[in-house]
Order: C-alpha cells, then structure tokens, then sequence
C-alpha cells in the first residue's frame, strides 16, 4: 500500500505540482529571467575560472579564517564566487573547507583550487564512512534517515559531530559586496551561535512543539545561510529524540535542518547577523554603497544573482589584473 501511494505521489509531483510550480516561478520572475537564468549560471560558472588569483603578499599578513561549504559539481562556481569575495572584502583570508556532496568531480576541484590552493576537501565516501561510525544506525535511526533523505542535514551533522569548536558554514549562493566588519569581528573573537536574519520565519515546525522540546525561546527567524554552532554544545542523542517527536507530531518538513540549528542555538549565546546589511533574498544587486556587506540570494532573487550581482565589480577586477 505504502508503495502504491509513494508512486501515486511521485507521479502527482511531475504530472502537477512541478508543472504548477513552474508556472508561477515564470509569472514572478518574467519571461526574460525564467528563461535566460540557466544560460547566465553557466556564464557565471565561465566566468569563475578566471577569477583572479588574489596577490599572495597581501594574503600573507592577514589571519587565516576556516570556513565550511557544501557544494558539488551544480554548485562550485557559486562556492568559488562566494569565498574569493569574502576574501577580495574581508581583512581576513579564507581557507575553504569543502564538503562534497557527492557530485564534486576533479575538474570542479581544479577550479576551486586555482583560487585556494590550501583548501581542503573532504570526499563524500570518507565523510560517509565517519558518519557510520559516529551514528550507528541501531541508534540513530532519525539522524541516518535525514541525512539519508536531505543533503543539506550535512550542514549539521558532518560539520558538527565530533567538533570541540565553534565551526562557520557559509551557504555557496551568497556574495561578499564590501567589507564585512562584524563578520571579521566574529572570527577575531566567536563567543555565540553565529545566524543571518530571514525574510521570515521559516522553521517549519511550530514552535510551541520546537520549544516545548529543546525547553527556550527559539532565536526569531534565523536563517543558517552563515551559521556556527560549537560542537560541545551538541547533545546527539538529544536531537535523534527531538527528531523522532518532531515527526510523530507533525511529519517530516523541509526546513528540518535550519529548526534543528535554531533548536541547538536556543539558550546558548548568540550572535546575530543585522537582517539589511547581511540581507536575505535581496530585491536587486548592490555594489555596496547602501551599505549592504553581503546578498544572500536565495529563491525569486536567483535571476539578480545569476543575471547582474556576479558582474559588479568582476569585470573590472578582470580588467585590473590583465594590466
């Protein structure tokens, strides 16, 4: 029965609920970006292979920052964008720490390790084999199943297990606009749960369940497009108990993985991202001078990010290293 209604689901999602999706995306985003967004992402990915390779004596005398990603073959050339601008704004250098999420092939490496030649890589087989060891199965069923269900639970999980620090994540579809002070800040000195601020609250669950179970107010609409969380402060078999209520309650939501890291962050000290100047899902792309340090460019904002955001400023770093 249940598998006769599984493909009675998948066949709704392809047949209608893609289809209807679609429609909408191309009624709000318009003829031109609806069709035009994936020929400027492979203009993008283009373009990120030749970045230039920021001058290593200007690397040399600035602190060495270690910042996580996830990403793979779709999604390098927006990893690569997001770190060299963190770096090109940043009074500090970056050193990538890439996750693969089981797509990243050496060609996408290749490229990401012209910009980071230090960059490390951890592959998606010996992150797998560490997480069967850290979570077995027997007793972390709700955790395998997540991690198994949604790629995106290894922003919790891979980074996290194991960690007796705190550990920043940033999310690949971001740029770095103009210099980050209160980021810079944040990593001279990390002593909270570092988030961005959302357009709204998106956790999924309710909160009168969410809170009931970690027992403290969740953080207002946190958004884990640049997260930290310390390691220590991570009790496993706590959240394979939350997961289990979470479902029992009320099903299996997308945003499971963010509500977790909202749930990890409640009661512990926090450091919050300002929502305009570290903005979420902006309406148009800056230069920096409205103040703006980062555009996180999720969902309808896609078409500015692939078609205009990139460009501000690449072309004429381009420019500047040719001559």
């Amino acid at each position: 029965m249940n598998t006769i209604r599984e493909q009675l689901g998948r066949a709704k999602t392809i047949l209608y609920r893609k289809p209807k999706d679609e429609l909408r995306r191309l009624i709000r985003w318009g003829p031109r970006g609806y069709f035009r967004c994936d020929a400027w992402a492979r203009e993008m990915e283009r373009a990120a292979r030749v970045l230039p390779i920021l001058k290593p004596e200007a690397m040399d005398s600035r602190k060495v920052v270690r910042v996580w990603f996830l990403t793979g073959r779709k999604f390098w050339y927006q990893t690569a964008f997001c770190a060299w601008t963190f770096a090109k704004h940043s009074r500090h250098a970056i050193l990538p720490l890439i996750l693969d999420d089981g797509t990243l092939d050496e060609e996408c490496i290749d490229g990401l390790r012209r910009l980071f030649p230090d960059m490390q890589v951890h592959r998606a087989q010996a992150c797998d084999d560490l997480f069967r060891m850290q979570f077995p199965l027997a007793r972390y069923q709700n955790i395998n199943g997540w991690r198994t269900r949604q790629i995106l639970f290894r922003k919790l999980t891979d980074i996290h297990a194991g960690s007796n620090e705190f550990r920043v994540f940033f999310d690949s579809d971001m740029l770095f606009h103009s210099r980050p002070y209160e980021l810079d800040d944040y990593f001279d000195k990390p002593e909270g749960c570092l988030f961005q601020t959302d357009c709204w609250e998106s956790y999924g669950y309710s909160r009168g369940l969410v809170e009931n179970l970690c027992g403290h107010p969740l953080p207002i609409a946190a958004n884990i497009g640049i997260f930290s969380l310390h390691g220590q402060w991570i009790d496993w078999d706590q959240v394979e108990s939350w997961l289990g209520e979470m479902q029992a309650c009320e099903g299996t939501q997308y945003n499971v993985t963010q509500c977790l890291c909202a749930m990890l962050m409640a009661g512990n000290p926090q450091f919050r991202l300002d929502k305009e100047q570290y903005k979420v899902w902006p309406k148009c792309p800056t230069n920096g001078e409205d103040g703006r340090k980062l555009g996180h460019y999720v969902s309808d904002s896609k078409p500015w990010y692939f078609g205009q955001a990139w460009k501000l400023g690449f072309h004429a770093d381009c420019c500047s290293d040719q001559e």
